[in-house]
């Protein structure tokens, strides 16, 4: 009943902020609801070891890490839109830089 109260309380006031986040972040994230459900198991988990100190930022941490490897394993290298950096084209050695 503690952790059902700290749980309506503390997490799922975040809930629509969170969706519209990862929706925002992490277009290639198929599915949304899943992520969600996976990362309030492990915040539950968490809390029943232990207090948390910031709920929402518990939340939204491990929701970007659960995104990020779900991407990687779907063979996203890098977010959509992110262009590979030539480093030789960002050192100038001239003397007046």
């Amino acid at each position: 009943p503690e952790q059902a109260r700290w749980f309506v309380d503390e997490v799922l006031p975040h809930d629509a902020k969170l969706r519209a986040w990862i929706r925002a972040r992490f277009p290639g994230v198929a599915d949304v609801d899943d992520l969600v459900q996976d990362a309030y198991a492990r915040l539950v988990r968490a809390h029943a070891s232990g207090p948390i100190a910031n709920a929402k930022a518990f939340l939204f941490v491990t929701v970007r890490n659960l995104a990020l490897n779900r991407l990687r394993h779907q063979g996203y290298e890098r977010p959509p839109g992110c262009m590979e950096i030539d480093p030789l084209s960002v050192l100038d050695e001239t003397v007046d830089t």
